[in-house]
């Protein structure tokens, strides 16, 4: 998973068309209103939703010279699409096996088409201290980065296959200040950090990288995208969250529970900064910190 395998590329042709899977995803309508304005090269969207049809008329709003499929007629597809690049953001919790999912979409798209995977950060492991795109990833991976990893691998075994990590992401209704407020605990540590991203931010990430893409020849495959503010401690984000307008009144600060060793000491987490970096990623102007995103 190192750059050392990276395909020198030339620019692709201006009448590349893109396929995203995983459209109706938050994150993929955020993102697909602005392609016909910053991706301005794509003159033909597919736009690919879950196993059913129930959101292709809100996608059909989004964008109406679109072609939509669902999965399962995107998937029952054998036939390679040519100067055709992919946006894959569907996470591993959607398939059995996300790994070979992943595989099965290499002879789809043949180079110099690309596919670029909308992947999370947690795939990083319990690390400690800044992380950028270029930190070495967990030797030994729990089940859920383990999944992530082999997932990451597929993709970057194609000669133009490339991986963006996401930070924690959130919106005001939804992320973990959510779960925590409207569940009235939290178990860990309240001073361990979070990395965070908001949703809005994520998606002008992922359009800068994939205009990036266009003329980058560089061999770097990976990015990592944070708000680059730093961390925010739990017991912050709820803090910032229940004065927030839109909770302010509606919840109360929760209870910390747990993050105590058997000992009954405080048990101290990690500090892990994930740091926005990737040459891909070059000109995206940063993100908004949780305390602005909320206030």
């Amino acid at each position: 998973m190192n750059a050392s395998n990276a395909y020198a590329l030339s620019p692709p042709s201006p009448n590349t068309s893109l396929t995203i899977v995983g459209a109706s995803s938050t994150l993929g309508k955020l993102i697909i209103p602005d392609i016909p304005k910053l991706l301005p090269h794509y003159k033909s969207i597919t736009l690919v939703t879950g196993p059913t049809n129930k959101s292709f008329p809100d996608l059909k709003k989004l964008l109406p010279s679109a072609t939509l499929q669902t999965y399962t007629e995107f998937e029952s597809s054998s036939a390679p699409c040519p100067n055709t690049d992919c946006l894959f953001i569907t996470p591993p919790s959607s398939f059995a096996s996300y790994s070979s999912t992943l595989t099965s979409l290499l002879p789809k798209f043949p180079p110099p088409s690309t596919i670029t995977l909308i992947s999370s950060a947690g795939v990083y492991g319990n690390l400690s201290g800044p992380v950028t795109s270029l930190t070495p990833l967990s030797s030994t991976p729990t089940p859920r980065q383990s999944n992530l990893q082999s997932g990451e691998s597929a993709i970057l075994s194609h000669p133009r296959g490339y991986i963006i990590r996401l930070a924690g992401l959130w919106t005001s209704t939804r992320g973990p200040h959510r779960y925590w407020v409207e569940n009235g605990s939290v178990k860990g540590d309240p001073s361990g950090g979070v990395n965070l991203l908001h949703y809005e931010d994520a998606a002008t990430a992922v359009i800068k990288c994939l205009s990036n893409l266009r003329t980058y020849e560089g061999e770097e495959r990976v990015v990592l995208v944070s708000d680059g503010k730093g961390t925010v401690s739990r017991k912050n984000i709820c803090e910032v969250t229940v004065k927030s307008r839109k909770w302010k009144g509606k919840r109360v600060m929760p209870e910390f529970v747990g993050g105590e060793t058997k000992r009954g000491r405080p048990e101290k987490e990690p500090e892990r900064v994930y740091i926005p970096s990737g040459e891909l990623l070059e000109g995206w102007e940063g993100g908004r910190s949780f305390e602005d995103g909320m206030s």
